[in-house]
């Protein structure tokens, strides 16, 4: 089946930069993994889901409770709750906006 190049995962923003749309692309794993298994933090200098901001002290690096992936902050905009994660008696953690838009689609 041919699918326009409107349905694409990349779109523009407002500054006519490429921004990936990937939540339909993205699948988290199928369980949320325990902190020990999350990306280690020396392991990646840019955010895992924008590709462009890059970790400094200032601009810190999150890992997103669902993933385990590295993002900038950014991207981890929401909080949801995850299975199995819970961090000082809290409900919801930080997730990624892909596994956040995964899991509670519009």
């Amino acid at each position: 089946m041919h699918t326009s190049s409107s349905g694409s995962s990349l779109d523009r923003g407002s500054t006519g930069r490429r921004i990936q749309r990937s939540p339909d692309q993205f699948q988290p794993p199928d369980r949320a993994p325990v902190r020990k298994d999350w990306v280690p933090d020396n392991q990646q200098h840019v955010c895992m889901v924008c590709q462009r901001e890059r970790f400094t002290m200032f601009n810190r690096r999150h890992h997103c409770r669902r993933c385990g992936r590295l993002v900038c902050h950014a991207c981890s905009d929401h909080k949801m709750a995850v299975e199995g994660c819970t961090e000082e008696e809290e409900n919801e953690v930080r997730v990624c906006d892909q596994c956040y838009s995964y899991f509670h689609p519009e």
